[in-house]
């Protein structure tokens, strides 16, 4: 039986479930008729990954903004995800495309990257309501003055950029950020991800801030009881084994808390069963859809009971 010959309400559905699964597919099915590229555009703008190179034009930013405004302002409320990438520095359009956002809308996942942490570039705020939030460790200190807007956020994934000293310093002191409990209320888990870490971070000053950082990290986390989970997400050069430039008494400390997860990405290889390895899991988009996150609850849950410090069927979250 062919395509067209089915009636639009069995067909319609068939299609938006193929454009949910698989955004080439969503492309593809766009062409097919103007019906289905009704049907299909929606969707392909739930999620909206936006990358700047330099001296390109025109910028995707602008664009989106100029669709989102002028030529199908319609299409506003079905943006769910935005993530924007590269080169944001001096790039105004950044702050006038947030702005949109901040009438009724339904935008519910951030994330701002830039190539750099000395030009993030934004200096606008952000939609109330979003319930997650990535973001470069060195700008976060800057957001600070949109936190107290954002009551709604739940999940917040903090991203050291590179192999920068000062991104790396900021990610490692991010408690001091949200000492009081009454900063996002919401919040229930936190990721801290950590660019290639080389033997170049094992000086003693680097050495001496994981230590601190380990010290701190479990009683921050105790003056948070709404957290649920604390990943520390490392990404690892290919090929290199272990978790370079963390002291093991630090590794030791972080792998045994009850609500943290250590996570290593590729080229990390440990037969640590307290260490989770994600192939991916430097990778924005996956935390952006969960499924980092829902991973590295799953494993946080299946190590305490393993441990026999929470019961099955005494579980708190």
């Amino acid at each position: 039986m062919a395509c067209d010959s089915l009636p639009y309400d069995i067909l319609r559905p068939l299609l938006e479930l193929a454009a949910y699964h698989d955004q080439s597919t969503a492309f593809s099915l766009s062409l097919v008729s103007r019906d289905v590229n009704l049907w299909v555009t929606e969707i392909l703008y739930r999620s909206i990954h936006l990358h700047i190179v330099e001296n390109r034009d025109p910028c995707p930013v602008r664009r989106l903004l100029e669709t989102l405004t002028k030529m199908n302002p319609q299409l506003l409320l079905q943006v769910r995800c935005l993530q924007i990438t590269g080169r944001t520095h001096g790039n105004a359009y950044i702050d006038s495309l947030l702005s949109i956002f901040n009438e009724p809308s339904t935008l519910l996942s951030l994330s701002l990257i830039p190539y750099s942490p000395h030009i993030n570039g934004f200096t606008g705020s952000l939609p109330t309501s979003l319930t997650s939030l990535t973001w470069e460790a060195t700008g976060l200190t800057e957001l600070i003055r949109n936190f107290s807007d954002l009551q709604l956020l739940t999940h917040l994934h903090i991203i050291s950029v590179d192999n920068d000293n000062d991104s790396l310093a900021s990610a490692l002191t991010f408690q001091y950020n949200f000492r009081q409990p009454t900063t996002l209320p919401r919040l229930r888990r936190v990721a801290i991800s950590f660019h290639p870490l080389g033997r170049e971070h094992n000086d003693p000053d680097t050495l001496l801030e994981w230590t601190q950082f380990g010290n701190l990290l479990v009683p921050w986390i105790s003056t948070r009881p709404a957290i649920e989970m604390c990943v520390l997400s490392f990404h690892t050069k290919t090929g290199f084994d272990g978790l370079p430039g963390i002291p093991p008494l630090g590794l030791q400390l972080l792998g045994f808390a009850e609500r943290i997860v250590v996570v290593g990405d590729k080229g990390l290889e440990s037969a640590d069963p307290d260490v989770l390895i994600l192939p991916n899991g430097f990778e924005p988009s996956l935390w952006r859809d969960m499924s980092c996150w829902e991973a590295s609850y799953e494993f946080m849950i299946s190590r305490n009971e393993r441990r026999g410090r929470i019961p099955a069927d005494q579980r708190l979250f």
